[in-house]
């Protein structure tokens, strides 16, 4: 108010300042934001707007000052209002012919270009679980989450792809495929420098969890978590599931890829139990990783929303330009509705963004318990024993 000579010439009214006799008052306004993740990439911008009123201000010209200010923080506004779905996309193999799952780079570096161009932005795992809870700060207008699954060592060639489009991807870690290297795939030396590359680190599975079973309870259900074994009882299934899961977080915590052991899910092969003909497995494994995982990605064939599951598309080498395209608009990738969020881990959801934060080594006990179950009719009698197993980390 460099116009006013004396205090007498202003006044205050409710605790804000009015200028009725001030010749040539003038207001300056600054909107203002320094930091990445307070406001959308797109909208980061320095706001300077000039109030310039005459001796007597009308309330038109009042009004109008507000509209300004209104102007200048709708884009701002309507970044956070506007994030109603968040496209997730699943990779897994880079420039291997041999498998129908790779992509190559000139195939990956066009789909990365069109994302860019159509003005998506890459989130955290962290950030998705926000959104999917109700909290939209911080997110771009057009927030996407790009991720790849079983830490397979090509993968790596998308590093340098990403990194030129400001671009972060998500590998989903088997801790089984990192405890034993063998060439194809990734050790845990080698996530740890694709994370100081970008990359964030979450769970796929434990030691065994990304194995097939030969010997199910349930014909041609060959799938680690979603299985059964001949002769297992539901409360061995159970201990094996929950040991596997914890050795594996156990893991990528103790190599510094987590700073918690809390973590989003990509449950292999999208299997839950959908298509088993065991009501156990059906009844009991959706409410155990809901209660244990703030999201489960599934794919295609297994996606059904409710219980923390939320949908990825899964690219292929045979995946078109225009199929990819089409599937970034798909509803499956809408804000989830009122009961689909099943539970919220007590722990804090917390990833590392670069290999000098601070490591926190985690070790746990898990003991399987023994079980014995007993059978009995009229002309048979069965006894099954399972044998105590005990799993260090």
């Amino acid at each position: 108010q460099p116009a006013c000579q004396s205090r007498k010439q202003c006044s205050r009214d409710g605790g804000l300042p009015r200028l009725p006799r001030c010749s040539h008052a003038r207001t300056q306004v600054i909107f203002s934001d320094e930091g990445r993740r307070g406001l959308a990439g797109s909208h980061r911008a320095h706001f300077v707007m000039q109030l310039s009123r005459a001796t007597r201000p009308s309330p038109a010209r009042g009004l109008f000052a507000l509209l300004l200010m209104l102007s200048a923080l709708m884009p701002l506004l309507l970044a956070q209002a506007a994030v109603s779905n968040i496209p997730v996309i699943c990779y897994h193999q880079m420039n291997n012919g041999a498998s129908f799952e790779a992509v190559t780079t000139a195939q990956f570096t066009e789909q990365m270009d069109y994302l860019v161009a159509q003005g998506y932005e890459s989130i955290s795992p962290a950030q998705y679980v926000s959104w999917m809870q109700g909290d939209s700060t911080g997110l771009p207008s057009k927030p996407i989450l790009i991720t790849f699954d079983d830490n397979i060592l090509n993968a790596a060639a998308a590093t340098s792809v990403l990194k030129a489009r400001s671009l972060n991807a998500v590998m989903y870690v088997v801790s089984g495929f990192a405890d034993n290297p063998q060439g194809w795939n990734m050790g845990w030396t080698k996530l740890e420098s694709m994370m100081k590359n970008g990359w964030y680190m979450q769970l796929h599975a434990g030691p065994l969890g990304h194995a097939e079973m030969a010997d199910s309870l349930i014909p041609g259900c060959e799938y680690f978590y979603g299985c059964r074994q001949v002769g297992e009882s539901m409360a061995t299934y159970q201990a094996r599931i929950e040991s596997d899961f914890d050795t594996g977080l156990a893991r990528m915590v103790s190599n510094g890829l987590l700073t918690s052991a809390v973590t989003t899910l990509a449950l292999p092969w999208d299997y839950w139990g959908q298509d088993d003909a065991d009501p156990d497995v059906t009844a009991w494994l959706p409410g155990y990783m809901a209660a244990k995982f703030p999201v489960i990605f599934d794919q295609d064939w297994g996606y059904l929303p409710g219980f923390n599951r939320r949908y990825r598309f899964e690219i292929h080498n045979d995946t078109t330009q225009e199929t990819f395209m089409a599937s970034l608009v798909d509803s499956r990738f809408d804000a989830p509705a009122a009961g689909d969020v099943y539970t919220t881990p007590a722990a804090t959801m917390m990833t590392t963004t670069t290999i000098a934060e601070t490591k926190t080594t985690t070790t746990r006990t898990t003991t399987m318990t023994t079980t014995t179950t007993t059978t009995t009719t009229t002309t048979t009698t069965t006894t099954t024993t399972t044998t105590t197993t005990t799993t260090t980390t």
